[in-house]
């Protein structure tokens, strides 16, 4: 008999809503497979779905997973590194979340040209999330959707992105994506970003060895990011 399996957390769950109902999934990074599961489980996703890991510990936990869901015969596991050796054609639909932005976009460049043909990619970086913005371009990627979502203290950026070309995105943007002042999750991250980046600019002015260029341009992010809120707040 099939185990329940515990809900999936805030961001994972963003990444779920952002998979496309028939998708053909390929989960990079896959840890315990809650993620495939879960949409499995939901009838959200076709079989077989991909589980992938780097490492093996990871794959048997995935593994165990599926056992314990009762989905072993839908899901197929890969030991790999991102997409290294997958083909394209076994799947339309690519998530890789709770990375960081610039192994994200590491593995996005890493993988065969194939992959950046027709395909979704769900991207959830923990960090860095500009680095992986600014990586799209030159891929041939483009954003599609740019979510926020709080999970614990922490507000994460949730992304899908296809086949198509990036327009210009702000300094604010690549930090938080386009203006929601109606999102109370956009506004929580707009204030912590804006004390940030003050105290970022206290420390830089107060250095002797600061990065002139460094500091100018957390000015002019910190300008745009204060615009932003008494526009959002005015």
């Amino acid at each position: 008999m099939a185990e329940r399996l515990p809900p999936l957390s805030p961001r994972l769950a963003a990444c779920a809503a952002l998979v496309e109902p028939g998708a053909r999934l390929i989960d990079v990074g896959t840890d315990h497979a809650y993620l495939p599961v879960h949409l499995l489980l939901a009838g959200r996703v076709a079989a077989p779905v991909w589980a992938t890991d780097v490492n093996e510990g990871p794959l048997d936990r995935a593994r165990r997973t599926a056992l314990r869901a009762g989905l072993a015969e839908k899901m197929l596991f890969a030991r790999t590194d991102g997409l290294a050796g997958l083909d394209p054609a076994s799947a339309d639909t690519v998530v890789i979340a709770g990375m960081g932005g610039e192994t994200i976009a590491a593995i996005l460049s890493a993988a065969a040209p194939g992959w950046r043909k027709g395909h979704r990619f769900i991207l959830q970086p923990m960090t860095k999330a500009p680095e992986l913005l600014r990586a799209l371009t030159p891929l041939g990627l483009a954003l599609t959707e740019d979510r926020l979502v709080r999970e614990g203290e922490t507000v994460y950026r949730v992304l899908a992105a296809g086949e198509g070309t990036m327009p210009a995105l702000s300094p604010l943007e690549l930090e938080l994506g386009p203006s929601r002042p109606e999102d109370p999750v956009y506004a929580e991250a707009l204030k912590r970003l804006v004390r940030r980046l003050e105290k970022a600019r206290q420390g830089l002015s107060g250095s002797k060895n600061a990065d002139p260029g460094r500091l100018a341009e957390t000015e002019a992010l910190l300008r745009e990011a204060g615009k932003q809120w008494t526009m959002d707040n005015g």
